[in-house]
């Protein structure tokens, strides 16, 4: 009778375990669900952030021609940009 009540115990101690390592099975499969998920909208986030910098750089690079095409139209000198640029600049700070 001792020892079947000893495998009781320890057949019980096995269960417990299994359910509690069941359990932790289960949280860290959830933990890896949800960072799966974030991840994937990381990579959507970047790609979409990418392509938005991407769009910035090209309307730069527009301004910038077209700025340069009105200065060389309008014959106008470094220092009459330069006064310009200051007189925007005063302004900012008020």
């Amino acid at each position: 009778m001792k020892e079947v009540n000893e495998m009781h115990e320890h057949y019980m101690g096995f269960k417990s375990q299994a359910a509690e390592l069941k359990s932790r099975i289960s949280t860290y499969k959830l933990d890896q669900d949800k960072a799966i998920a974030e991840a994937r909208e990381c990579k959507r986030e970047n790609l979409r952030l990418t392509y938005q910098n991407d769009e910035m750089i090209e309307k730069v690079y527009y301004l910038e021609s077209k700025f340069s095409s009105l200065v060389s139209r309008c014959k106008v000198s470094k220092e009459d940009l330069d006064a310009v640029e200051g007189l925007i600049r005063n302004v900012r700070r008020e």
